[in-house]
């Protein structure tokens, strides 16, 4: 398993995933103003660092931030993964 830092940036013009170095910072369109904004952005933060890392979403889980702009997420290697779904 790998674990990436990074932080969220709302209302940006474009959607991008910056390497700065020991972060990822992740920018999206959205403006993220409440828990239901945050909820789908992390939805799109998934799917945008699934793209990124060439894995499928089922080996991405937010490991801590949830609710945050700070996050870190973990990255399963395949075998790891069907142990996520048995907890």
């Amino acid at each position: 398993m790998e674990e990436v830092n990074l932080t969220l940036k709302s209302g940006s013009k474009l959607e991008v995933i910056k390497n700065k170095g020991d972060f990822l910072e992740v920018r999206l369109k959205m403006k993220i103003e409440n828990n239901i904004d945050m909820e789908i952005a992390n939805k799109k933060l998934l799917e945008m660092l699934a793209e990124y890392y060439h894995v499928p979403m089922k080996r991405l889980k937010i490991a801590s931030g949830l609710e945050e702009f700070e996050k870190v997420v973990e990255i399963y290697e395949e075998d790891e993964t069907t142990s996520l779904y048995l907890h």
